[in-house]
């Protein structure tokens, strides 16, 4: 089952990945993973403001982030930035953005 939080978060980057699958691809993680679900061509946010904008999701990657087998929050997230296991605090980083 999906948090209310996940939920608000992909309604506000309108991201549209069932609950299922999103609780199937999180069961599979072995400990805190962060899951690389989508690479963009372009920049995507969540609304028309500035993509540096601190308050806004912003970026070409689209990541899941899974912690204790269950899915948290759901970002976009710019190439440039640290997505490093420390920047995304996570032990773990998989691209599966070749399923999507």
């Amino acid at each position: 089952m999906l948090t209310q939080h996940i939920k608000e978060r992909c309604q506000d980057r309108n991201v549209e990945i069932s609950e299922n699958i999103l609780s199937n691809l999180a069961s599979q993680c072995c400990c805190d993973t962060a899951l690389l679900l989508c690479r963009f061509s372009e920049i995507k946010n969540d609304s028309d403001k500035d993509f540096y904008d601190r308050e806004e999701s912003n970026g070409d990657l689209l990541f899941l982030i899974v912690r204790r087998k269950r899915p948290v929050t759901i970002f976009f997230r710019r190439s440039d930035q640290n997505n490093t296991l420390d920047g995304l605090r996570v032990n773990l980083i998989e691209d599966i953005s070749n399923l999507f």
